[in-house]
C-alpha cells in the first residue's frame, strides 16, 4: 500500500483526510491536473505528489488491499451487483429527479438520481483505474492535440494528403515544415 494512501472502511483514501482515491483521480481527469488539484485545496497535493496516488489506481493495487471507491465499477464487481436490476434490488428506493419515477428495491438504503438515462448509464461505476492511466500520461507526456501544449513541436509535423488522379482520389503521408494549412491551399508553402 502507498505510504499516502489509507484503507478506511473498505474505501482507499488519502492519508489525513476523507478524501477518495477516486474523488482525486475524477477531479484530474475531468478538470485537468492543475484546475482539479485546486478544486481539491489538499495541503502538500501537487503534480509530483498526485502521482503516486494515480499509480495505485492505475495498477488497481486497492484489489490487494481489499478496497474500492464508492463509484468505480470494481466496487460494484466486488459487491456481486452484475446486473441493473440487481443493482436497484440493493436499495429501499431510487428517486429519480427529473420525473415522479420511484424505483423501489429490497434493501432500506434511499438513493437519488437526476434521471434514469444517468442511473442507466452509471450504475455500474466508473473504470477509474483507466482514468488514471490517461491522467498520468498527460502528467508524464502533456496532452496530446495539435491545439494543446504537448502536440507537435513547431518544427514539422506529420500530414495525410488527399490528391486527385483524375479518375479517383490518392492518399499519401508527407513531411511538412510549413504550418496547415498555408497562405495558398495549393502549395505546401
Amino acid at each position: 500500500m502507498s505510504s499516502n494512501i489509507v484503507i478506511e472502511a473498505s474505501e482507499p483514501r488519502l492519508a489525513g483526510t476523507a478524501i477518495s482515491v477516486a474523488a482525486v483521480v475524477h477531479a484530474c481527469h475531468e478538470k485537468t491536473i492543475g484546475p482539479g488539484l485546486a478544486e481539491l485545496g489538499i495541503p502538500g497535493l501537487d503534480r509530483a505528489a498526485v502521482e503516486p496516488v494515480l499509480v495505485y489506481c492505475a495498477e488497481r493495487r486497492c484489489e490487494a488491499d481489499d478496497a474500492a471507491c464508492p463509484g468505480c465499477r470494481l466496487r460494484t464487481q466486488r459487491l456481486g451487483v452484475q446486473s441493473f436490476d440487481a443493482f436497484v434490488a440493493r436499495y429501499g428506493q431510487i428517486d429519480i429527479a427529473e420525473s415522479a419515477i420511484r424505483l423501489l428495491g429490497q434493501g432500506t438504503e434511499k438513493i437519488s438520481a437526476p434521471s434514469l438515462e444517468h442511473l442507466a448509464k452509471t450504475w455500474a461505476g466508473e473504470e477509474y483505474w483507466y482514468w488514471a492511466r490517461r491522467v498520468i500520461r498527460k502528467l508524464r507526456h502533456g496532452t496530446r492535440r495539435a491545439d494543446r501544449s504537448g502536440g507537435p513541436g513547431s518544427g514539422s509535423a506529420m500530414r495525410r494528403l488527399l490528391f486527385w488522379s483524375g479518375r479517383s482520389w490518392l492518399t499519401t503521408s508527407a513531411w511538412w515544415r510549413a504550418p496547415w494549412p498555408t497562405s495558398d491551399s495549393r502549395t505546401c508553402g
